[in-house]
């Protein structure tokens, strides 16, 4: 008996680096896409489909990571006052970390 296996031709730098800049990318679409459901209750149920919620086990852990965040951009802000092009760009970070 014999087994043939095939692999992958291996990515160049370019071709990685590409992959996973769409891979980001639509991670941060379908994470917005996620929020617009929730929030404008439209859950993603096939048609005929029954849905079920487990939000009321996940939103307190969420709601103690936002504010955690929120704080930390607060005392990471009082930490680099002084120096505005670590703050600016940590600032940026911590807002979209919220967001």
């Amino acid at each position: 008996m014999t087994t043939t296996t095939t692999t992958r031709p291996k990515r160049n730098w370019w071709q990685f680096t590409g992959y996973i800049a769409r891979r980001v990318t639509m991670m941060e679409i379908h994470g917005y896409q996620s929020i617009y459901r929730f929030v404008f209750r439209r859950p993603k149920v096939p048609a005929g489909g029954v849905g079920f919620g487990y939000h009321k086990l996940v939103l307190p852990i969420l709601i103690v990571f936002v504010v955690v965040s929120a704080l930390e951009m607060l005392v990471l802000d009082l930490i680099v006052r002084r120096w505005a092009y670590i703050r600016v760009p940590l600032l940026i970070l911590s807002m979209w970390g919220i967001i």
